[in-house]
Formats: structure tokens, C-alpha cells, sequence
């Protein structure tokens, strides 16, 4: 599966920083219509792989939720150093693991933006998860993954991700969110929640869950009506990008303005 369009990659410049964190069993290309639109507007757009993607389901099987939680949190820091202000962007699992890093380090993100996050696994995926550990898990290591969910036919076509998930890898992502929810009281990071109505992997009802959880002062939705689970390409992916785009412009230092905390 490895290819450039599979890698992590990096557009644009400037001194503010964006992270682009991708779902599970994908990889970035997912996210660069939004990095593409967040670079046109001055931020430096960085999208990560994280481990055991974009090689093949074995590797993913090899990997743990911490592990991709740890490449995310070295990320962050590392674009810290070199950057005045890092934001976030996450979809499914990469929204996640963002908002686990803003429980975490409350002053690490600017502001964060989370893509058909769950809150608690449902549907298929929550049985899956279950039967991690079971009979079935020894019997069955890999499941074929649903059928790609995107309405938008040409970017079903060319979208790149595992045609399988290991059974083990949708547990490890059952056991982050377990981790996660607990701490959810702890995220003050402005947050913008992005879900839409007929996603079919994770539930829209997650969006409310999330925005009841968190602590931050200011945290908006968005629910689209067209598109299907990966909004960032979708057929309402321009919509999403200028939302994000827009939500995080007041955290964008202009000159001589005070900051919105």
C-alpha cells in the first residue's frame, strides 16, 4: 500500500502550525482538502501518519492505541517548537486522539476541530470491538472493512485505505475511547465539532455526546445533511474546510490583538 499519497506530508508556511491526524485503517490523503485550505490561508499544514498505516493490516494489527497516541503528542510538541501556535485536526479516530492530547496538555492546542468523532463506538464497529479477545478474534484476525463510506463516487474511487481492519486494532481504538471519556471534562480547548447526519460508521448522536463532555468555553457544531463518515472528502468537503478555516481565525495571532482565551 506505501505510496506518496499514503505518507504523511506537509503544505504551506507560516508561524502558526496545523496537525492533520487521519481515521483508522486510512491515511492522510484523507485530510489534505482541508490542509490544502488551511495553507491557502497562512498556516503551515502538517498531516501524520500514524504507525502501523500505510503499509499493510499485519502492521496495523502490530500497533497500539498508545502508540498512535504517542506519535500524535510528539507531533504536537515537536511543531511547538518551531511554531507560535499549533492547531488541530482530527478525523474518527484522529479527532480522538487530539482531544485525549488537549485533556492532557490544556495549553497545547490554539484550537482543535474534531471529523465524525466518536464519542463510544457504535453499529458494526461496537460489535467488532466486542469480539476482540473472544473465540471469533482467534478464528477471524482480519474483517473486511464495510463498504467505504463516502457518497462522493470519485472519491470513493481513489480513496486509499485498508480493504481489511484487524480485529485487535478496532479493540485498541475501543480502549481509547474508554481512556478518553473519563478525561473529556478536562478539554478547555475551543473546540469545533463536524459530524454529519448520515454517517454510517460512527453515529451523529456522537456529536452531541462529545459537545456535552468537554469544557470548553467555546465549542461549536456543525451537522452536514449530504455527506457520509469522511466529510474531509466528501461531497460537502468544501464546506468542512472553510468551517475549519474559519473557526480558527479569532486563535490566529493578528497583529496587536489580544487573544481569545
Amino acid at each position: 500500500m506505501t505510496a506518496a499519497g499514503q505518507q504523511g506530508f506537509e503544505i504551506g508556511s507560516g508561524q502558526d502550525a496545523v496537525l492533520l491526524v487521519h481515521g483508522l485503517g486510512s491515511t492522510p490523503a484523507e485530510m489534505r482538502p482541508v490542509a490544502e485550505r488551511l495553507a491557502s490561508s497562512g498556516l503551515r499544514a502538517v498531516a501524520l501518519l500514524l504507525p502501523g498505516h500505510g503499509t499493510s493490516p499485519e502492521d496495523l494489527e502490530r500497533t497500539s492505541w498508545t502508540e498512535w497516541y504517542a506519535a500524535v503528542e510528539h507531533a504536537v510538541s515537536t511543531l511547538g517548537v518551531s511554531s507560535r501556535r499549533v492547531f488541530g485536526v482530527g478525523l474518527s479516530t484522529g479527532g480522538a486522539l487530539l482531544l485525549r492530547f488537549a485533556a492532557l496538555h490544556p495549553h497545547g492546542l490554539a484550537a482543535l476541530a474534531t471529523l465524525s468523532t466518536p464519542f463510544r463506538l457504535d453499529g458494526l464497529a461496537r460489535l467488532y470491538s466486542f469480539a476482540h479477545g473472544t473465540r471469533l478474534d482467534r478464528a477471524i484476525r482480519f474483517w473486511p472493512k464495510p463498504l467505504r463510506d463516502i457518497r462522493d463516487r470519485e472519491a470513493r474511487r481513489s480513496y486509499p485505505c485498508y480493504s481489511r481492519l484487524p480485529l485487535r486494532s478496532v479493540g485498541e481504538l475501543r480502549a481509547l475511547l474508554d481512556d478518553l471519556r473519563p478525561r473529556l471534562g478536562a478539554v478547555r480547548t475551543p473546540l469545533l465539532v463536524v459530524h454529519s447526519r448520515r454517517d454510517h460508521t460512527v453515529s451523529s448522536r456522537n456529536a452531541e455526546r462529545l459537545l456535552a463532555a468537554v469544557s470548553s468555553p467555546v465549542r461549536e457544531k456543525l451537522l452536514l445533511t449530504r455527506s457520509f463518515h469522511v466529510v474531509s472528502v466528501d461531497v460537502e468537503r468544501d464546506v468542512v474546510a472553510d468551517a475549519v478555516s474559519r473557526f480558527f481565525e479569532p486563535w490566529r495571532e493578528p497583529r496587536g490583538a489580544t487573544l481569545p482565551r
